[in-house]
């Protein structure tokens, strides 16, 4: 019987991408986010959640640093990335977005995606029904 620790890294990384990274984040700290949880089962899983908030680094913050023995993990680099960076044009902000009170978006951004959010929900709404769905549209 296969467990999650005996799959493959590329199928593990498959599996953590769905845990969302804005989907459980409370204003009063990230100690109960999806990943740091699974962290704490095991140490292998910890390891496991260590590479792929380095892989998420490396992918979004396009950076890797290096880690000391006493230093804060990748995953801790990786909750404090989000915290301070707009996730949609990745610019310095600490500014909660709106319409998406987990994610971090500078006014600017928040402006646009929140246009996008109006459109969308006017967009599927029943008395509009004659209208194709907005999916991804930029304005």
């Amino acid at each position: 019987m296969s467990t999650l620790e005996s799959l493959p890294p590329e199928i593990l990384f498959n599996i953590l991408s769905h845990l969302s990274p804005f989907n459980s984040r409370p204003l009063r700290g990230l100690h109960n986010h999806p990943l740091e949880l699974l962290a704490q089962t095991s140490h292998r899983l910890s390891h496991i959640t260590e590479d792929y908030a380095r892989h998420l680094l490396l992918v979004h913050a396009k950076k890797t640093p290096r880690l000391r023995a006493s230093g804060p993990k990748y995953r801790d680099i990786w909750f404090r990335w989000l915290l301070t960076t707009c996730q949609d044009c990745k610019r310095s902000s600490q500014r909660l977005s709106i319409f998406e009170p987990s994610m971090t978006l500078c006014k600017n951004c928040d402006k646009k995606v929140g246009k996008m959010v109006i459109l969308q929900h006017l967009t599927e709404t029943a008395l509009h029904v004659l209208l194709p769905p907005t999916y991804n549209h930029q304005i």
